[in-house]
């Protein structure tokens, strides 16, 4: 994969979510990027902020980082899913100039060439070799466009290295195709993204929202709620832990009435825990069916801990592809399902939204 970078800049600040990539319709789970040098016209997720409408993925696709300043994204590692997605910003194929805040037209112009951008950039779980646009497939063919309104998205909560160059990114939404891409050929110097050792196949870790069947009332079928917060929530944190909620008669009370709707599956409730919101294919009681959001209310305020790690302390050595590789464990361990889920004790609690924007993304 590529990774593009500031043409003047071999620094790179440490992330806690890694670098993340919006990956056809996304996907928290861990993707495999082949050896090829690709182009995504989608996302760079970093710490900051939130993730903004997805972008038409074509088959390939970018990461990229401001021309100046602090990169936006670390690089890909092998991190399992987990931690809620919460605090991301993403950017469309983001490019970064350095006359952001000139009151002129952004330069589209080809550029002079630059200071000469570091060869290679060695990371703790990866390695960056420089890069030349042309060698992105479709590069030229690919529609800029189409990621223009991720970048918009990002300036409304923009990174500190991005805030300078929104100025031009608004003034280029209205540009051509050739001058957006002459701006981002302009800022940015590409990177092939290797394993350490130099191999050229990786994970990639991105966030999205999951689309799961519900129903809005339990049946024999569907026996797993989704809540929203109990009243005393804010007054009592922590909250009670995950198995305390599953077996204490005061935490199951507090929660009473406050199911927004019911899964058929433990694991399917433990992705949108873990994601922080998602989409329903919900069934009302009257038969009707309508897709609505549930996003982030709250939590309980309890540590969170990755089930897939629980998985290899019990010595399980399959966990991905995830979540099918767990649902395969729990369904072959039933009696160990509670267990499992118990084994990470934070718990979050949802609020309703209806779907005004189908193509906007995570929230």
């Amino acid at each position: 994969m590529i990774i593009a970078l500031p043409v003047a800049s071999d620094t790179l600040p440490s992330s806690n979510n890694k670098a993340m990539g919006w990956i056809q319709q996304g996907g928290r789970s861990r993707v495999i990027i082949p050896g090829a040098l690709t182009l995504v016209l989608g996302l760079v997720a970093c710490a900051g902020s939130r993730v903004p409408a997805p972008v038409p993925m074509p088959a390939t696709a970018a990461l990229a980082r401001p021309a100046s300043g602090p990169a936006l994204a670390g690089a890909p590692g092998s991190q399992e899913p987990g931690g809620g997605g919460q605090g991301l910003s993403a950017l469309g194929h983001s490019a970064l100039g350095n006359n952001a805040q000139s009151d002129s037209a952004p330069d589209s112009r080809p550029a002079a060439p630059a200071a000469v951008p570091p060869q290679v950039l060695l990371r703790p779980k990866s390695r960056w070799v420089a890069a030349h646009w042309p060698d992105l497939p479709g590069w030229t063919q690919d529609s800029l466009g189409q990621a223009w309104p991720a970048l918009l998205r990002s300036c409304q909560r923009p990174h500190p290295a991005f805030l300078p160059l929104c100025p031009e990114i608004r003034q280029l939404a209205i540009g051509s195709d050739a001058e957006q891409r002459q701006w981002l050929m302009n800022r940015l110097q590409p990177y092939r993204v290797l394993e350490p050792d130099g191999t050229s196949e990786g994970l990639l870790t991105s966030y999205f929202e999951p689309i799961l069947q519900a129903q809005r009332m339990p049946s024999a079928s569907h026996r797993v709620p989704l809540h929203s917060p109990p009243a005393d929530l804010n007054g009592r944190q922590p909250w009670f832990t995950r198995q305390e909620i599953a077996r204490s008669a005061a935490a199951q009370s507090a929660l009473e009435g406050r199911e927004i709707a019911w899964l058929s599956d433990p694991i399917d409730a433990m992705v949108l825990h873990i994601q922080g919101s998602g989409r329903l294919d919900l069934t009302e009681a009257d038969g009707t069916q309508r897709r609505v959001r549930v996003a982030f209310a709250g939590s309980n305020g309890q540590p969170y801990r990755s089930i897939n790690q629980w998985l290899l302390e019990q010595g399980v050595r399959r966990i991905n592809p995830w979540p099918e590789a767990t649902k395969a464990w729990a369904a072959q361990n039933p009696q160990r399902v509670d267990e499992l889920l118990w084994s990470n004790p934070r718990y979050v609690f949802f609020r309703e939204e209806p779907i005004t924007e189908p193509a906007e993304g995570p929230r």
